[in-house]
């Protein structure tokens, strides 16, 4: 029943980080397509320096 019980806990515990997570990604997006509407170069700068850098870890992580 003890295992159980843990189980069960530790579910709803990553469940919960999971919402968390997403309310603060969701907030976080939010704060940026405000401000990004007022500059929105250096919004774009940004998206490309993320793009170039996860094509980076990806061929990285494939190699």
């Amino acid at each position: 029943m003890d295992e159980n019980v843990s189980m069960v806990l530790s579910l709803l515990t990553g469940v919960a980080l999971f919402l968390f997570g997403m309310s603060s990604m969701s907030d976080g997006l939010k704060k940026v397509a405000i401000w990004g509407s007022c500059n929105p170069g250096f919004v774009c700068i940004l998206c490309e320096i993320g793009e170039k850098a996860g094509s980076g870890i990806a061929c990285w992580c494939s190699s």
